[in-house]
């Protein structure tokens, strides 16, 4: 008796569902489209809460990684420094005094003397440009100056901005 009554409740839940749609005036077609893109919706919601696994993968260069980060960040803090300078009128010299735990690890390239592997630590250098650098060392000499980057192929002023607090003679 019991299954009797579970049945008609799902013909009558059927039969109200069918009355609710008959007065939304919804053709047959819209009905079997609206199904599926409810169906596909639980299952894509479903499927999202029981997948929860997510793979990260360490990468390769991960010390190549935490190198740049490293010195992107004391970029970033000098120029902080630099900034914090021009608006609050600090003098330069407080500035230089001040260490920072970056400025610590971060230590200066020789541009003259660096191998490509320490060329490509610098921000914004990669191994075609520190290929570049180490072929121009070559043919023209060590450089006198650092300014004088800028007439290896592909820098320019902003990237030698970038890498002078960390490039010396």
């Amino acid at each position: 008796m019991k299954n009797y009554g579970v049945i008609m409740n799902k013909q009558q839940i059927k039969r109200s569902l069918f009355f609710w749609a008959d007065r939304l005036q919804i053709k047959k077609r819209e009905r079997y489209a609206l199904t599926t893109l409810a169906i596909l919706f639980v299952m894509l919601a479903l499927l999202n809460v029981f997948y929860t696994q997510k793979m990260v993968l360490v990468p390769e260069n991960h010390a190549q990684i935490l190198t740049d980060f490293k010195q992107r960040s004391a970029l970033i803090e000098r120029e902080m420094l630099i900034n914090k300078q021009k608006y609050t009128g600090i003098e330069q010299a407080n500035i230089d005094q001040e260490e920072s735990p970056s400025d610590i690890i971060m230590e200066t390239i020789s541009i003259n003397s660096a191998t490509a592997t320490q060329l490509t630590s610098l921000p914004g250098i990669g191994a075609t440009y520190a290929q570049r650098i180490i072929e121009y060392r070559e043919t023209n000499g060590d450089f006198t100056s650092v300014d004088e980057l800028v007439k290896v192929r592909g820098i320019g002023e902003k990237t030698l901005e970038k890498i002078k607090p960390f490039i010396k003679l």
